[in-house]
């Protein structure tokens, strides 16, 4: 990765958490999309399926989270995300309640 790559990384993260802060839930996908293309750091897709479950795009957001389960296996939310895709599927796999989940803070 180049000096300009990893600076444009930072500059989409930052823009996209910005973004998923002010509720602009499809500015921050774009530049989560753009942070991920760059650096492939897996919770760049929790951040996007947070971003798609929040703009009620529900099916496209249950892909993004089973993606981000595929890119960290042992990732310490794991039980959490298992929880919100049998919450947005409509398959009870986890009885305990979840709380809204925040997009994970990374320093690139």
């Amino acid at each position: 990765m180049t000096e300009a790559d990893l600076l444009e990384m930072r500059q989409s993260y930052q823009k996209a958490t910005r973004a998923f802060d002010l509720g602009e839930y499809e500015q921050a996908i774009t530049a989560y999309k753009r942070a991920y293309e760059l650096g492939g750091d897996a919770p760049m897709l929790f951040n996007i399926a947070q971003a798609l479950r929040l703009s009620k795009r529900t099916d496209e957001a249950v892909v993004y989270y089973r993606r981000y389960l595929d890119r960290a296996p042992s990732a310490p939310n794991q039980k959490d995300v298992r929880a919100r895709i049998a919450e947005l599927t409509g398959k009870s796999e986890d009885p305990s309640p979840t709380k809204p989940a925040a997009a994970v803070p990374v320093t690139p």
